[in-house]
């Protein structure tokens, strides 16, 4: 083995080593197999036998190889690649056989171990609409980010969901997963998905369309669950907003109406209504003062 502690996706070299531990002696047709165990898959065309390309003679996933001859003390390495499947930790045994035609009762069963690590990845999310301010009835775009930030690991079944807020409402059929229509096993009125693979840095974008049913001013703030199996206690809660803003109606030239204004009095015409009477009760006054000393003497 080239290396024990392995992650998911990883790569191993596997060396069987056959052996003629006697001097002056030659082993012949030394039968090698190798039935690759779960957890790991052979890679196509590595097979090598004393470092020279070899034909794998076995079914898919086992390795079968013939070694003509090892002579006295000599040592004929057997190698080949295997890809790591497993994502839990673990242990992997992978156990080869090799027969001698002339001792067949005595295989040698030599075995390697390898140590699947923790490979779980690092989930990070993120969430916006396609534009903020709207108006009631207007259709909106939700992405929802879901990112691996690990290199070399993959998150597996990472469940979405979404209840939709009051003020917006789910356009059916609308839910899709990386660019593909989705099947959303929510509620009415709730997104609920399972992203089922994330590799490292890779990023997966959930959308979904929502109609806008809120006719008044005011936000509308959507929030986001992401949870990842493996790390129940850290779920991830994305969140954006949208404005609705109510529409102003404009009113056309035919909707206006004109009322005719009343003629308002003149200054002039105002003048004269007020002043006609105090006019005569000067005049008036005038008289009396001028006969007023005539009456008098008269009197006396």
């Amino acid at each position: 083995m080239d290396h024990h502690d392995v992650k998911q996706n990883e790569e191993v070299t596997y060396t069987i080593e056959a052996t003629n531990s006697l001097a002056n002696t030659t082993l012949h047709n030394i039968r090698v197999s190798d039935p690759l165990p779960a957890g790991v898959e052979l890679v196509p065309g590595s097979l090598k036998v004393d470092g020279q390309a070899a034909i794998n003679e076995g079914d898919p996933g086992q390795i079968k190889t013939v070694i003509p001859e090892i002579n006295g003390n000599q040592t004929v390495p057997i190698t080949f690649k295997a890809k790591v499947t497993q994502a839990t930790d673990g242990t992997i045994t992978n156990i080869a056989t090799l027969v001698d035609p002339a001792d067949e009762s005595h295989p040698q069963k030599p075995q390697a171990d390898i140590q699947v690590v923790d490979s779980k990845g690092l989930l990070k999310s993120n969430k916006k609409v396609d534009h903020h301010d709207v108006k009631q009835n207007e259709e909106v775009t939700y992405t929802i980010e879901a990112t691996n930030s690990l290199a070399n690991t993959t998150l597996h079944n990472i469940r979405v969901s979404d209840p939709l807020p009051a003020g917006v409402e789910l356009v059916p059929g609308s839910v899709k997963v990386d660019g593909q229509a989705a099947i959303n096993e929510g509620d009415p009125g709730q997104i609920k998905t399972v992203i089922p693979e994330i590799k490292g840095n890779q990023t997966v974008p959930i959308t979904f369309k929502a109609k806008v049913t809120q006719g008044t001013d005011g936000t509308i703030t959507n929030i986001a669950t992401l949870v990842d199996p493996a790390d129940e206690s850290h779920p991830q809660k994305p969140e954006v907003d949208i404005q609705v803003k109510s529409e102003i109606k404009t009113m056309t030239k035919d909707e206006i109406k004109i009322n005719p204004i009343k003629k308002l009095p003149s200054t002039g015409d105002y003048d004269n209504k007020i002043s006609q009477p105090f006019g005569i009760i000067l005049v008036m006054g005038g008289i009396l003062t001028l006969i007023h000393p005539f009456l008098r003497r008269r009197n006396l």
